[in-house]
């Protein structure tokens, strides 16, 4: 039988090597792994348009104020054969209330469309939307139904 006489010098340098190594791939896998930023607490809400906020904007007297101010204004082309004439517009609030991006999602023809961007451009500014205290540029979407008298000729 062959027996292996152990060396004391030789198994503490082979434990030092070994604990050595592993400490190595130990700090070298914590070195390359990334660092997460932290989020910024103070954000900035100047570009971005919002869709949900805490106080919506608002048409100065309301929205019966907006549909009576938009229907004064409002013509009825020629050729129009409905009684009800729907369309649905979509719009920016700015922070200052002015109306910006203004465009048709449901045209119903005969230059409508047209007409009710030239007439929202024409309309007073709105109060602005509001979130976490500050002014902020909001998305609003409207449907527009008028009801039409067509004169019958005979």
């Amino acid at each position: 039988m062959i027996t292996k006489k152990n060396n004391p010098y030789r198994n503490a340098f082979a434990i030092f090597t070994a604990t050595t190594l592993f400490l190595t791939a130990g700090i070298a896998t914590v070195q390359a792994q990334e660092v997460k930023k932290q989020p910024s607490t103070s954000q900035s809400y100047d570009n971005e348009v919002f869709v949900a906020v805490e106080k919506r904007a608002e048409y100065p007297g309301g929205m019966n104020a907006f549909n009576n101010d938009f229907i004064s204004k409002f013509v009825t082309p020629k050729g129009i054969t409905d009684s009800t004439i729907s369309t649905i517009v979509q719009f920016v609030v700015e922070a200052d209330g002015s109306i910006y991006d203004a465009s048709v999602i449901k045209d119903p023809g005969h230059g409508i469309g047209q007409q009710v961007i030239q007439i929202l451009k024409t309309m007073p500014k709105w109060s602005p939307a509001e979130h976490k205290g500050r002014k902020v540029r909001s998305q609003f979407t409207i449907p527009i139904k008028i009801q039409v008298k067509i004169d019958q000729e005979n």
